[in-house]
């Protein structure tokens, strides 16, 4: 009897530390999951604001004035984030 007892011990212990174990592992998961879709939400208002300041010149009809402006502003653009002719891996900064 004292080792039937001993034995349920032992089991016990283990289905503890299995059910740690994967209580570990959920939470881990879970908080990779939540950063990874931080930084996501984060690249996508980052990469909206990117956009909506050259939407205003989303036009069918353009002054000279606005062609020169949208000119202007991407030339900036890429001086501020050292893009150069053929690099298309730096356009978001």
């Amino acid at each position: 009897m004292e080792n039937a007892s001993k034995a349920l011990i032992i089991v016990g212990g283990v289905l503890i530390g299995l059910l740690t174990i994967s209580l570990f592992y959920y939470m881990f998961t879970n908080i990779s999951y939540f950063a990874d879709a931080t930084s996501k939400d984060y690249n996508e208002k980052e990469t909206l604001s990117f956009n909506q300041s050259f939407e205003a010149y989303n036009k069918k009809l353009m002054y000279g004035s606005d062609v020169v402006s949208v000119i202007t502003k991407a030339i900036d653009n890429n001086a501020r984030n050292n893009v150069t002719a053929g690099d298309s891996s730096r356009i978001f900064g």
